[in-house]
């Protein structure tokens, strides 16, 4: 509202049409605030979001709702929700509003929010002869709301007889709503006097919705047995089957409609008819407990041990769902007590929390130490369960279940608690005297860093755990931690001395796996912490180039050059010997004296030709280096050291890296590598050197055009072989088409 207007009620608005009107024996004038006469905002909504017009529409205050049409409401000035003063005549049967506010201009085919107009008001509250006035009046009759419910479907939804029988002579188009056919509707609902309707108009009373029920499903699920005597008289099948298998006699059945089923059976429903999951509706009942329904079907010659597709029987139904009840009367009957799913009906019952189950079968003799097809014991089972499971798992442990059992996998209850991040479990089994606790080397502490357990993380390092134990890998918490990127446990790790620079067999750091995922905000956080970015692994890569041969070489933003990689490091100055080394984004110089150099140019080398200087690419680079020196544009860039007795000086022509600084991007498949094509020129001399090998001579122009395809073969240099370096790159090149990231 702006400075100085007041909020303009439906009061004032009387108030003020009495002041106008010079009646001061009705109203004081002075009772009107003086800021409305000069700036009443008539359509103003109040603070629940409703305007004076809708709420005097929705009392039934003909006169209000008259005097502000008067002074300038407007007739379809939305409300919250989108309702309009319209909705709430209809909601309220206020015939004389509806009438009068149509005179004024309200739109009858106004939707709220719901795309719901105010026919579908009238229809939902049975007011039929608002109804008549709205179609009357050019409301659509066939509206459907955001849901597909049209004002038919609404009343026949409801009840309202009247209103769907008007509906129905106003050419309404028979839909289904939600699936159901309008006699389905009608039947599940309950309405009686529709559904009798619905037949004498000649409805199939065994017409399928979408899930293929009939009406007599829905007035046995909803345990309306008028409705169901009166479709059974009209010829209603009683054993139809839905798209499930599910009969009439089920329905009831699962939800304890016991005069239904009674009835069903008398009127010749088979107690054993299967589902197509094999279930009857014996199954029904004991999995939701109902006692009466389940002693008459077992009466009625249902089978208790009736097994499923997948073996389940009644008993294992009632176990699961903890009905102590339905297991007793089950077993009396002479219910096997089978296992389901490879679980001992104990373990499923210590698996679902249901003490009292518990309790009763091991009274009864069933050992707590049994073992599922797995090899896992009951208090595996609620360790896996967590806080609730609590009262289950101090009864089993007080029986005497060993709180150290191995199963098949080798993994103990706590194992699993610590798995699924069930704190208190994990406090009350490491204080019962668990003793090995690694499995395959992976501590109860590895475990919960590598499934994101913050609280159980902390607990164990708070008793002491050893954060710097490794697994059968050589892999310690912290790995896990920093390649599922879980910052909090970094810290929590960190802050209890976990080693930063770890290496596990692979010769991985926590800092390889944080850049490797792409975890930045981790890898930052270990270079503050005393991370080595020159720490290498079995491959010889750094954290640096580890990240760039992966999907996310972003990671390697928080590892600068300037930070520890000598790879990357930028320098004109030269080394001993007289051997530059330059290696720029996208441009490398390399020493052409140095003979392993000169070997892989020759190797690499797709084709020689003998052209005259000045034919080739990059020649304004190359006049620019040494006479020792050649520029290559967009060589990959991963240099591994030369080989043992040379200078040391990176060698350009082993385990490239993609690299394309042209275009600002990081590819790491290599089988999506462009060719790279440099040709130059070089002078070259007769003089052979230290070396086995001979020194280049006289003037001769090369050109490298892309990767042969991947192949040992040998190259003659003056008579010496070499191994052509394509087989050396091969296996690296399918590491880095992979990815190499392994799991942690």
């Amino acid at each position: 509202m702006e400075d100085g207007k007041k909020e303009l009620s439906h009061g004032d608005l009387v108030n003020l049409n009495a002041a106008t009107s010079a009646d001061v024996n009705c109203v004081k004038l002075e009772e009107c605030s003086s800021s409305l006469l000069f700036n009443p905002d008539i359509d103003q909504m109040d603070e629940e979001g409703y305007t004076p017009l809708y709420k005097a529409a929705l009392e039934g205050d003909l006169e209000g709702v008259k005097d502000l049409i008067s002074h300038g409401a407007n007739p379809n000035k939305p409300s919250k929700d989108g309702l309009r003063p319209l909705h709430a005549a209809a909601q309220e049967g206020q015939e004389h509003i509806v009438d009068f506010l149509i005179l004024q201009g309200a739109d009858v085919n106004v939707e709220c929010d719901l795309a719901q107009t105010p026919l579908h008001t009238a229809a939902v509250n049975g007011y039929a002869d608002i109804v008549e006035k709205f179609i009357s009046n050019g409301s659509d009759v066939n509206k459907r709301d955001n849901t597909g419910c049209t004002p038919f479907n609404a009343a026949v939804k409801y009840g309202h007889l009247h209103a769907v029988q008007y509906l129905m002579t106003e050419k309404w188009k028979q839909n289904r709503y939600d699936g159901m056919t309008p006699l389905y509707a009608a039947a599940y609902f309950g309405h009686v006097d529709i559904v009798k309707l619905f037949i004498t108009c000649d409805a199939d009373m065994n017409e399928e919705g979408d899930e293929g029920k009939i009406p007599l499903h829905g007035a046995a699920a909803r345990g309306h047995m008028q409705i169901v005597e009166y479709l059974i008289q009209q010829g209603s099948n009683v054993n139809r089957k839905d798209n499930t298998g599910l009969t009439p006699l089920y329905a009831a059945a699962n939800v304890g409609h016991l005069d239904i089923v009674k009835f069903f059976i008398s009127d010749g429903a088979n107690v054993n008819e299967e589902n197509d999951d094999g279930r009857i509706p014996l199954h029904g009942a004991a999995f939701n407990g109902q006692m009466k329904v389940m002693k008459y079907l077992i009466q009625q010659g249902s089978d208790v041990d009736k097994s499923d597709s997948k073996g389940w029987t009644p008993f294992n139904a009632a176990v699961q769902e903890g009905h102590l009840g339905a297991v007793k009367y089950l077993m009396d009957k002479g219910a096997k007590q089978n296992r389901y799913d490879g679980m001992t009906p104990l373990y499923a019952a210590g698996e679902f929390g249901h003490s009292d189950i518990v309790e009763f079968f091991i009274s009864n003799g069933a050992e707590v130490n049994e073992e599922n097809d797995k090899g896992t014991v009951p208090l595996h089972g609620a360790a896996t369960r967590g806080r609730g499971y609590m009262k289950v798992m101090k009864y089993l442990i007080q029986q005497g279940s060993d709180v150290n059992k191995n199963d098949c996998r080798g993994w103990t209850p706590v194992n699993d608690a610590v798995k699924h991040g069930n704190l208190d479990v994990v406090e009350l089994l490491l204080g019962k005297g668990v003793k090995d606790t690694s499995f395959e080397g992976l501590t109860p502490l590895y475990i919960a860093a590598q499934y994101d357990h913050v609280d159980v993380v902390n607990f164990i390092v708070s008793n002491g755990d050893d954060v710097n134990e490794r697994n059968e890998c050589g892999k310690v918490p912290l790995h896990a931690a920093c390649f599922n990127g879980n910052m909090d446990i970094v810290k929590v790790l960190v802050n209890h001395n976990s080693n930063v620079n770890e290496q596990d067999q692979s010769g991985r750091t926590p800092l390889e796996a944080a850049a490797q995922k792409g975890h930045q905000d981790v890898v930052d956080y270990l270079a503050l912490n005393g991370a080595d970015m020159n720490v290498r692994d079995i491959d010889g890569l750094t954290p640096f180039r580890a990240a760039a041969n992966t999907t996310h070489p972003h990671a390697i933003e928080g590892i600068s050059p300037s930070r520890g990689d000598p790879d990357e490091e930028e320098t004109g100055d030269p080394e001993p010997g007289g051997h530059q080394k330059l290696i720029t984004r996208g441009y490398m110089t390399v020493s052409l004296t140095d003979t392993d150099t000169q070997s892989r140019i020759g190797q690499l080398a797709s084709h020689v030709d003998d052209t005259e200087e000045g034919n080739g690419c990059n020649q304004a680079d190359n006049s620019k280096r040494g006479d020792n020196q050649l520029s290559l544009k967009n060589l990959p860039r991963l240099i591994p050291e030369a080989a043992e007795g040379g200078n040391r000086e990176r060698n350009p022509f082993v385990q490239a890296k993609l690299k394309y600084p042209d275009k600002g991007e990081q590819d790491p498949m290599l089988d999506q590598m462009e060719p790279i094509k440099c040709t130059g020129t070089k002078t070259r001399d007769t003089k052979r050197n230290d070396t086995d090998y001979p020194s280049p001579r006289g003037p001769q122009t090369w050109q490298y055009s892309g990767f042969d395809s991947p192949s040992l073969h040998t190259m003659e240099t003056d008579s010496h072989p070499s191994e052509e370096p394509e087989s050396r790159c091969h296996s690296l090149m399918n590491e880095n088409k992979e990815m190499r990231v392994s799991g942690y």
